[in-house]
């Protein structure tokens, strides 16, 4: 047998022959970064432009968590040339944006006590010991897009959630040498302070609105879009649940607002509207 003299090159070469399988095999959707396969095949992939804090470093992270979730599966996923595809099943139903007028008072009722029974499974997860009370941390390891810039800017991780407001906060007091050598919050936000501390670190899905819930029969059938998912202060989700965006339903917005969560992830979201000069995406 002949000695392999370029492996990286065969690599490269056997990935981009998957791609093209993986082209031939699809079709674009309405959607410009997701292709549907063809024949009938329950898949899609979708296409990132970077290699890290991706949608499969999620997914293979949380299909390897043991814990029953209502998401897709990874198939597969190539990256190359400073981009990153993912092949994935796809969940049936429909998108909860898309059906809104439609859906009665009691099975949006229902719909968002399903999503709630599914942050009580995604918040059994456990960090790893030595990545402990971190957060802006993704599956990969990396940080998470900035809350204002969303795709254009990354930082993290951080070392704990008092860190991560640093960089959020209009009451912030810093030294001038670029250096976080002292950081004091104004005495009169302590109070703010202890409770955006203590609440917990959980993966937060950081765009769970109305445009990545699937609905069928008048039920959640999946959740989807966990690219920039990972590891935040667990009132961040009352954020993405709770704040308006463009577009947005108040409906949805409003049907939020009377779920309970935990006493600390709550007050922590309460305070964290003090300290914050604009609200995490």
């Amino acid at each position: 047998m002949l000695p392999l003299s370029n492996p990286m090159g065969i690599l490269s070469s056997l990935r981009k022959l998957r791609l093209f399988v993986y082209f031939t095999l699809t079709f674009p959707t309405n959607h410009h970064r997701i292709r549907a396969f063809r024949f009938g095949i329950p898949l899609v992939m979708k296409t990132e432009n970077r290699l890290f804090s991706t949608e499969a470093d999620a997914l293979r992270f949380l299909n390897a968590s043991g814990i029953d979730l209502p998401i897709p599966r990874l198939l597969d996923s190539i990256a190359i040339d400073g981009k990153t595809y993912t092949i994935m099943s796809r969940i049936p139903g429909s998108l909860l944006r898309d059906k809104m007028d439609q859906i009665s008072e009691p099975d949006l009722r229902a719909i968002v006590n399903d999503v709630r029974t599914v942050l009580d499974r995604l918040w059994r997860l456990k960090q790893s010991p030595s990545d402990s009370g971190k957060v802006m941390l993704s599956a990969s390891g990396h940080g998470l897009p900035d809350p204002v810039t969303f795709f254009d800017t990354y930082w993290g991780p951080s070392p704990s959630v008092l860190e991560c407001y640093f960089p959020m906060s209009a009451n912030l007091s810093i030294e001038s040498d670029n250096e976080w050598t002292e950081v004091e919050f104004v005495a009169t936000h302590d109070d703010a302070i202890r409770a955006v501390t203590a609440d917990r670190v959980v993966w937060v899905h950081r765009d769970l609105r109305w445009q990545n819930i699937l609905v069928r029969d008048g039920r959640l059938s999946g959740i989807i879009d966990w690219e920039n998912s990972g590891w935040l202060p667990c009132h961040w989700q009352l954020h993405t649940l709770r704040n308006m965006r463009v577009g947005y339903k108040k409906r949805i917005c409003a049907a939020w607002e009377d779920v309970e969560f935990p006493p600390e992830t709550e007050a922590a979201f309460q305070a964290s509207k003090t300290l914050l000069c604009y609200h995490p995406a």
